[in-house]
């Protein structure tokens, strides 16, 4: 094994274990540090000792866990404090603190006037950043140069909806074209990034892109034909409290776009590939004859992509299929189906499904005119 490969390794192996330390929770106390430490409101603390107090008397029987918890490099470092953490007794026991346990503490004022503190959550940030080094690793491991490529990709996307999405649309930007024009940087950047600079990839991007403005048009006519207005979920109403010029329907429409690019350019660069390759294995075949091969795999792939969406939507929103399941008892079933809750749903995922399915013969007629076309008459 050449020395190169055996550092790579060597560093992905160190990585790896750097995330199973983050996720067992044992260096909590260095991210605490890292943090900035000028709030006066929040705390970190972590729990000492537990008294638990059970409460049947109530028609809805719950608990009050008693907590001890000692402050974490703080202005309360090397303090201690009592709190108290309410909890339903038909909730799941893992629900209930643990001794041993990392917690955001919030500073409040009690009935005499001095400080009290009350458990926000618990700390999760270095398991997260754990569970990322880990998959940063699979992909590394498993994809070589070009899976370190495609997590650039995903780092570029991260940025392009934090750095210019949600501030635009923050800043009463129309939603609508905020998000288009995300999502075509997107693209431009993810595919790029992890499928190289080549002219596969241009075809793959070039159909996205066209994709992306007919799944647009379908959103917005879906949206206005069915009378949706975004009203459904309590977090945008909460912030259209606080953002007065936010459009709750175009924050709808904005997070069905947003929502498909997710699988959209898997779909166009594995269409593009396949008419790649059969040109690479047979130089001699025209647009027909490619794109009827390369409809042919297409097929097997609209039939993958049918459940595709519903049920990465299914998976996103099981409380609303269960929530739909209590209701369902208490009202007709067309009640139901008819609320907005769950009309918005059925639009995202039929919405997003057809674009998926469009991207298979856009994609594949783009490449066969490609190869079959534009390639010959460029080598006569």
């Amino acid at each position: 094994m050449r020395p190169t490969r055996i550092v790579f390794y060597g560093v992905i192996a160190l990585v790896a274990a750097l995330g199973v330390f983050l996720i067992s929770g044992r260096a909590d106390s260095f991210f605490i540090r890292a943090l900035p430490s000028d709030s006066t409101s929040f705390s970190f603390a972590r729990i000492t000792d537990i008294s638990e107090e059970v409460h049947l008397e109530s028609p809805a029987p719950y608990y009050i866990q008693t907590i001890q918890a000692d402050f974490l490099h703080n202005e309360n470092g090397g303090g201690k404090t009592i709190t108290h953490y309410r909890g339903l007794l038909g909730a799941d026991a893992g629900q209930k603190m643990r001794v041993g346990e990392t917690v955001v503490l919030v500073k409040n004022t009690n009935f005499e006037g001095g400080d009290a503190y009350f458990i926000s959550d618990r700390y999760h940030l270095p398991a997260l950043l754990g569970l990322g080094l880990l998959f940063f690793v699979a992909v590394v491991a498993l994809g070589g140069l070009r899976g370190l490529t495609s997590f650039l990709g995903l780092i570029s996307s991260i940025a392009v909806l934090l750095l210019y999405i949600v501030p635009a649309i923050l800043a009463g930007q129309n939603a609508l074209f905020v998000s288009f024009i995300g999502a075509s940087l997107i693209a431009v950047f993810s595919l790029y990034l992890g499928h190289g600079f080549n002219a596969r990839t241009t075809i793959a991007l070039i159909a996205t892109l066209i994709t992306l403005g007919i799944a647009v048009g379908m959103a917005v006519a879906s949206v206005y034909f069915t009378e949706l207005m975004g009203i459904a979920s309590e977090e945008g109403f909460l912030l259209n409290l606080k953002v007065a010029t936010l459009s709750l329907r175009g924050l709808l429409l904005a997070g069905i776009v947003i929502g498909m690019m997710g699988v959209l350019d898997d779909v166009t660069t594995g269409q593009a590939a396949i008419v790649h390759e059969l040109h690479e294995a047979n130089p001699s075949l025209d647009f027909r004859e490619l794109y009827r091969r390369a409809t042919a795999v297409g097929r097997e792939h609209i039939a993958s992509l049918v459940n595709t969406l519903v049920l990465a939507y299914a998976g996103a929103s099981l409380p609303i299929f269960l929530y739909l399941i209590i209701q369902s008892q208490r009202a007709p079933w067309w009640i139901v189906l008819n609320q907005e809750l769950i009309a918005e749903e059925i639009v995202r995922t039929l919405v997003g499904s057809l674009a998926l399915v469009l991207a298979v013969p856009i994609t594949t007629s783009l490449a066969a005119w490609y190869y079959g076309v534009m390639v010959k008459i460029g080598n006569q």
